[in-house]
């Protein structure tokens, strides 16, 4: 090559990267950048240091110009026009990006209208760049926007708290005792809940709750002062009312209960998403610059997918609900024990004596959702999708914001269990009577039809507001009820007072233990606007809403058993099937999406399937015209009654053909039997004698010839799969290296081929095995790009469950390039997988 073309393409390619730069930065970057400005919180859940920052921000702005640029340049150093060509349409498709946030604010506009509307802008862009020159000189001299962006953040007054202030040094208040402080912050934790009537608490579903307010004070009447997470703790933990702009880290919160006692005691620490342990006391070792920066790339790609795809279409992507961070997390672990449950059990186990005093402090995301969680810690809901909320609200659906009660009550009874663990280890080990015992939640919830979950609405601040506060003095051994008016800004000055030790520093809260009345108002922080209430005994009135609907549910007394009598007005759970008034053939037919489930039942394993779903299809129009719409339905599990459920319409975007009423029902652990377990559905008509029951045929659809791979297909139980997203035209799936679908046989089904349509890309280069049934099918390299086979089946050991597994290396991105924005564990990618 001349030097004038060596030349040329180095122009050319310097360009290009300004040109891209420039764009890039105006469409894409800057919206992103904008986002974690307006919310540092995002920052904050991540644990992010300067050097975290430093990273991510010019990554974000220069990552995808750099690699645009340089393939444009290649294609020009082969043929000038046609690197002209592809950077004309890379700029195209980037100012059609920049055009979706945009176009998404018009009103009634879908996904299809923002689409169209972002391809004409992108093609009208094409069209301007190469038939303008002045579009293509100027477009270059912006470049320098890209800087200014990144001034401009960095010098933002959030940002710049967050990344340069200084923290004070642990223990410099100089303060010592010899008490430990055990601290337990829950979350998501409406006191009502707890209650059996307003002051009296539910002692027969909460026994170790009521054990603990034998030991210790209780405040009935204690309230949070914010419902956001991240504001709500921090005020917990130093006894100052929250500042909407502060975020929850050390450096904004330099005097807390870590640098309080943290050089005269042994610090045991676990904070979900708060940072306000000096990391030279933390017990838990902390995450590396690279470990950050993955989960950092990895939330902020999915964040990036929500500003930019069209609302509609967003239940493809991955869901982040009301979370700051660790989305895949939430997503793909959620079938696994642990996480929450075993963090805390690790934390009580932790607790031991010693030499020195202990202060253990933990913020731990129970009983908040998702809400997975038998009362012994087993996982009973694997479902993605289930029934609950949408975003930060409940739908108006009555029958669906029940079962999230339900399942909400199931996760406090394991709460309940693990108090009882803490109070043992605490009894255990001989600290019970020396230790200042603090239990209280950040805030509550409202559990309403149509209402936000956690902000103040008419009728259901109290929901929000109130929440459970249990306080044991060191040597207190004996319980009382205190109804003072009392917050959580209250709890570091009642306990420093508890310790009787003086901290050198105030607070905005008032020591409770004076017995001053002292507050004629309530103070709270709800999101960014500040509330003041007067104290009005009918103020929590509305906590008997919430005590009604469980009362009206699950009845009165006995244990968390009776969590699962919804609807069993006549007391028939238990009952054998053949006790039960049957009635004629209704003309309906049912389907369980995860029939497999109960087929090889493992009661000692960590899973045990005791939500059932599924669906009811046929003479569904006249049924539903004789009542209220829902049609009332009954479960028997192995010969007797399980349990009653109502449908509600389907809402989970099934793509898989089939219609019908959606229903869903929690049945008690003690009902199943190890191995093979059997079902039956009845529709239940209820009269003044009693229920009759009609049976409803339970049927497996056929899974032949249908697409399995491109996007979810209910009954078929998955997993090592990404979210679908579209792929050159069709929806495909990443696989994180090994994807599995158990794939539901009818009786008499033997597929004899398995097709497959799958995507390689990146490298190293791929090597793929399929298996079915444990039976080797394929093991060979794969090309790159599209490829398609047919895998015959023959010698796959026949049964009622057909499970395939794709096996390949997997292809990181960031440790293809460090700067890239995407940290899946990325294998192949599945367009099609049929069984026929």
């Amino acid at each position: 090559m001349s030097t004038s073309q060596s030349r040329g393409s180095g122009v050319f390619l310097r360009s290009a990267f300004f040109q891209l730069t420039a764009l890039w930065a105006l469409a894409a970057a800057q919206p992103v950048l904008q986002m974690i400005k307006e919310n540092t919180d995002f920052l904050v859940v991540h644990h992010s240091a300067l050097a975290d920052v430093l990273v991510l921000v010019p990554a974000l702005f220069l990552l995808v110009p750099l690699l645009g640029a340089v393939l444009a340049a290649l294609v020009h150093r082969i043929r000038q026009g046609a690197g002209e060509l592809l950077l004309a349409g890379e700029l195209a498709l980037v100012a059609a990006l920049g055009l979706l946030p945009l176009l998404q604010r018009i009103p009634a506009a879908g996904g299809p209208v923002v689409l169209a509307g972002a391809l004409a802008g992108g093609v009208l862009f094409f069209l301007a760049y190469r038939r303008l020159r002045p579009l293509r000189d100027n477009l270059s001299g912006l470049a320098w926007v890209a800087p200014l962006f990144l001034v401009v953040f960095f010098l933002d007054g959030s940002v710049n708290r967050l990344l340069f202030a200084e923290a004070a040094p642990p223990g410099e208040s100089g303060v010592t005792s010899d008490q430990s402080v055990v601290m337990l912050i829950l979350d998501e934790f409406p006191l009502a809940s707890l209650l059996k009537a307003p002051g009296e608490l539910d002692c027969e579903l909460f026994p170790n709750f009521c054990r603990l307010a034998e030991l210790g004070t209780w405040y009935p009447n204690a309230t949070t002062v914010s419902p956001a997470t991240l504001r709500s703790v921090p005020c917990i933990m130093t006894g100052l009312f929250p500042e909407w702009q502060k975020k929850a880290v050390l450096a904004e919160h330099p005097r807390n209960i870590f640098t309080l006692l943290g050089s005269s005691h042994r610090v045991i620490s676990l904070e979900a998403q708060t940072d306000l342990c000096p990391p030279e006391l933390k017990s838990e070792p902390v995450p590396g610059l690279g470990q950050r920066l993955d989960l950092l790339f990895q939330d902020l790609w999915i964040l990036s997918q929500h500003l930019f795809t069209p609302q509609q279409w967003r239940d493809h992507l991955v869901p982040i609900g009301d979370k700051w961070g660790n989305f895949l997390d939430s997503e793909e672990k959620q079938g696994q024990r642990l996480n929450r449950i075993q963090e805390l059990e690790n934390f009580i186990d932790s607790i031991q004596r010693g030499k020195e005093p202990q202060l253990a402090v933990a913020h731990v995301l129970l009983p908040h959702s998702q809400y997975i969680h038998l009362p012994d810690g087993r996982v009973y809901n694997r479902r993605r999708r289930v029934p609950a909320t949408a975003d930060n609200s409940w739908g108006p659906d009555a029958v669906k914001m029940l079962h999230s009660y339900r399942r909400h009550l199931l996760q406090v009874v394991a709460v309940d269990r693990l108090v009882g663990r803490l109070l043992d280890r605490l009894e255990d080990q001989g600290l019970l009577d020396r230790t200042a015992l603090v239990l209280v939640a950040d805030h509550g919830l409202a559990f309403r039809t149509g209402v936000f979950r956690r902000r103040f609405a008419d009728g259901a601040e109290a929901d929000i507001m109130s929440v459970p506060l249990f306080i044991k003095e060191p040597a207190q051994t004996r319980g009382r009820v205190d109804t003072t008016w009392a917050q959580t800004v209250d709890i570091m000055p009642t306990l420093v007072a508890a310790l009787g030790v003086d901290p050198g520093w105030e607070f905005d809260g008032r020591n409770l233990l004076t017995g001053d009345p002292g507050r004629t108002t309530l103070d709270f922080l709800d999101q960014d606007e500040y509330r003041e209430k007067e104290i009005d005994p009918g103020l929590m009135a509305s906590r008997q809403y919430a005590i009604d609907l469980k009362h009206r549910s699950f009845g009165e007394h006995g244990d968390y058993q009776r969590l699962f009598s919804l609807d069993d007005a006549h007391g028939l759970l238990g009952t054998p099937v053949a006790d039960l008034v049957m009635a004629a053939d209704c003309d309906l037919q049912g389907r369980l999406l995860e029939p497999q489930d109960l087929k090889d039942v493992d009661l000692k394993g960590n899973f045990l399937p005791a939500e059932i779903n599924g669906l009811v299809m046929g003479r569904l129009a006249e049924l539903q015209e004789q009542g209220d719409g829902r049609l009332l339905l009954a479960l028997a599990l192995n010969g007797r009654l399980a349990g009653y459920t109502r449908t509600y319409l389907r809402t989970d975007a099934p793509g898989d053909g089939d219609e019908g009423l959606a229903w869903q029902v929690t049945v008690s652990p003690r009902v199943f039997r190890p191995g093979r377990n059997t079902a039956e559905l009845f529709l239940v008509r209820r009269n003044a004698d009693g229920d009759v029951f009609c049976p409803i045929p339970l049927s497996i659809p056929s899974y032949l010839g249908k697409n399995l791979g491109g996007r979810r297909v209910n009954g078929i139980v998955e997993s090592g799969l990404f979210n679908p997203h579209d792929w050159n035209g069709e929806w495909a799936r990443w696989t994180n290296g090994q994807g599995t679908w158990a794939i539901p046989l009818k009786e008499g089904e033997r597929p004899d081929t398995l097709a497959l349509g799958l995507v390689s890309t990146g490298s190293p280069v791929r090597h793929l095995q399929v298996l079915a049934n444990g039976t080797l099918l394929l093991d060979q390299d794969l090309p790159q790009g599209k490829w398609e086979t047919r895998l015959p089946l023959d010698g796959v050991k026949a049964g009622d469950l057909l499970t395939v597994e794709l096996k390949s290396n997997v292809w990181v991105p960031a440790e293809a390039n460090p700067k890239s924005s995407d940290h899946r564990q990325l294998g192949v990618a599945i367009s099609v997988l049929e069984v026929r």
